[in-house]
């Protein structure tokens, strides 16, 4: 299954995911890929599929060895919040078991290790959380995520772990956000989106990039990759718009108090990038730097 010697293989344990393909586009010129595929089937064959169970660390760091891979970018994982209230047991399988299970077999194959993370750890007064605050866990997503970053650093002290928030343009099986916002404006149907949870999303290829950056720099544990700004959900919409020429009025604002079916979430989930901003001796840029890009 290894195609080039000569160049670095990543593998990506969540194939089938939006980040997955975001991040595999953008290193595709650079780097062999490599998607492992679990209960949902790659829809595309852009890149090599292997089907692998994530529960056997041996049986994982060898095939790492195997497939000469150099760098396994974790991001199978249960996001639907509303799920993982309904089954806290697969939540806690998924986002933290397995996640302990794959930094184990990394260290067990010295290959290195990107975790995928979340910005869902913190509250509801709007502020920019650093790495050092403590985490505010509002729900069961929240506390499977924050489990796997510790299982995943216990394992493997060498991981970095990356807390952020992403969009692109994604495979037609996985919209992203911005998926969402930019074909309801093509098609000219309303989109309502919160005006009042606030956050510092970044576009895909440029996460991978900063990820990238950092582990070739050296660096591990845990990073906040995400834009230099912190916007609404609203208004990121609007930007959308504007970057795009679509219509903005289709844009409709709504609070989040206004879903009372919604599972309890955070509304203030901005992220500091000082720590990655000096790690890399460069700024990771602005929301408007980041949507040129679209």
């Amino acid at each position: 299954m290894v195609t080039n010697n000569f160049q670095k293989r990543i593998l990506f344990t969540g194939g089938s995911s939006l980040l997955a393909f975001l991040w595999a586009k953008a290193r595709a010129e650079t780097n062999d890929i490599l998607l492992i595929e679990h209960e949902k089937k790659i829809p595309y064959s852009f890149w090599p599929v292997a089907k692998l169970k994530l529960d056997d660390p041996r049986k994982l760091a060898d095939f790492f060895n195997e497939q000469q891979v150099d760098t396994v970018v974790h991001t199978a994982a249960l996001t639907n919040v509303e799920l993982c209230e309904k089954q806290p047991d697969l939540a806690d399988l998924v986002n933290a078991k397995i996640s302990g299970l794959v930094a184990k077999a990394c260290r067990l194959a010295d290959v290195q290790m990107i975790h995928i993370s979340t910005d869902h750890f913190y509250g509801l007064e709007q502020d920019c959380f650093s790495e050092e605050h403590q985490p505010i866990l509002m729900n069961t997503y929240a506390i499977s995520k924050f489990k796997g970053e510790q299982l995943v650093m216990e394992q493997y002290e060498a991981a970095l772990v990356c807390r952020t928030n992403f969009y692109g343009y994604g495979p037609a099986h996985k919209f992203s956000f911005s998926d969402k916002i930019i074909a309801s404006l093509r098609n000219q149907i309303p989109i309502t989106l919160f005006e009042d949870v606030f956050f510092t999303p970044l576009i895909g290829a440029k996460l991978a990039e900063y990820a990238h950056e950092l582990i070739d720099k050296g660096f591990s544990g845990i990073f906040n990759i995400c834009s230099n700004d912190i916007i609404t959900k609203y208004s990121f919409g609007l930007a959308i718009a504007q970057e795009l020429d679509l219509p903005s009025k289709f844009v409709i604002p709504c609070s989040i108090n206004d879903k009372k079916d919604l599972v309890c979430r955070p509304t203030a989930m901005a992220l500091s990038n000082q720590k990655a901003t000096n790690a890399l001796g460069h700024s990771l840029d602005t929301i408007a730097d980041h949507l040129k890009l679209l």
